[in-house]
This record gives C-alpha cells, sequence and structure tokens, in this order.
C-alpha cells in the first residue's frame, strides 16, 4: 500500500502499464505519471491535491499528476547554482489555464540542450588538410613552425543522454 510512503512520493514502477495493471495500481493507492486530469472535487484524491496542488497544470476543476513519460528527473536547484538556468524553466502544461510551477520550482520543465563547447585540433607544419564548412578539403603546405587550428565536422545523434534504462513511474496518493 501507498500508506509506506508519503502521498506525492514518485517511484519507479519496472511493471508495464496496461489496464489491468493499472487499475491495480490504483487500487493500491498509486497513479501512473502520465499528465492526467483529476476533479479537484474528487474525494478519493483530495490528499494528492493538498500535496502538490496545480504545480503540474490544471483547470479550475482539475489538477494533474505530473507527467514523467520519457524524461530525465531532475531536483530543483534550490539556491545551490548547480542548475544555471533554473530560472528559465518552464511550466510543465502551457496549453491548460493553469499551466503549473515555471522557473525553480516542482514541476517546472526544461528542454533538452547541449553545453556550448567546440572542438578543435592544431596541424603544425608539413602537409595539411583545412575542413572547411561544406565538408570539403583543400589541400595545402604550411610553413614549418606555424599551426593552423581546424574545427571538427558534426556528429552524434537526435539527443545527448547518458546510458539510460525504461522504467515507468507511479506517484502515491493515499
Amino acid at each position: 500500500m501507498s500508506s509506506l510512503y508519503p502521498i506525492g512520493s514518485v517511484l519507479p514502477y519496472a511493471g508495464q502499464l496496461s489496464p489491468t495493471s493499472e487499475a491495480a495500481l490504483i487500487a493500491q493507492g498509486f497513479l501512473p505519471c502520465d499528465g492526467r486530469a483529476l476533479g479537484n472535487t474528487d474525494p478519493q484524491y483530495q490528499s494528492l491535491l493538498k500535496m502538490i496542488g496545480n504545480a503540474y497544470g490544471g483547470t479550475k476543476t482539475t489538477f494533474c499528476v505530473p507527467d514523467y513519460r520519457g524524461i530525465f528527473l531532475r531536483g530543483t536547484d534550490g539556491g545551490a547554482g548547480v542548475d544555471p538556468n533554473a530560472a528559465t524553466r518552464t511550466p510543465p502544461q502551457p496549453s491548460l489555464a493553469i499551466p503549473g510551477n515555471s522557473g525553480d520550482a516542482v514541476g517546472s520543465m526544461q528542454t533538452g540542450g547541449l553545453q556550448s563547447h567546440t572542438h578543435t585540433y592544431a596541424s603544425a607544419g608539413g602537409d595539411y588538410h583545412i575542413i572547411n564548412e561544406g565538408g570539403l578539403e583543400t589541400p595545402g603546405v604550411y610553413a614549418e613552425n606555424k599551426t593552423a587550428s581546424v574545427a571538427t565536422s558534426a556528429s552524434g545523434g537526435a539527443e545527448t543522454r547518458p546510458r539510460n534504462a525504461a522504467i515507468n513511474y507511479v506517484i502515491a496518493y493515499l
């Protein structure tokens, strides 16, 4: 039962989410973290509403559970200075009447990012090849004791991420 955990606790759940397993989870006091809207007046969810409010969005008559599908979780900065973009975090449900928290607050979101960086290498003396923006090589000869800095071409995938494993998240409401 979720009474072992504080209401609003988010836990990793290694099972699949299906209508059958979801019903069993709900009976045990957990909801999938899928962004679903719940009624503000539904007696079953009053304790959860008191804990998370509209941090994850809502309307005049609903509040949303977090939607943690396909994202990594990150703690709030809380003044530690670890998240240099904490103030620019956006609400999780911008299309709703109550979009949820922004800035350095629980529920706020950040888009993916890659810290600004470059890759250069030096070619000293002798024959060298300059790779220009079009990816074409221009051969040439550089005078002795001279160097040229050259940037590498772009490579990589669609996102920057650590090694990871898929998991479902659930939130305790009882």
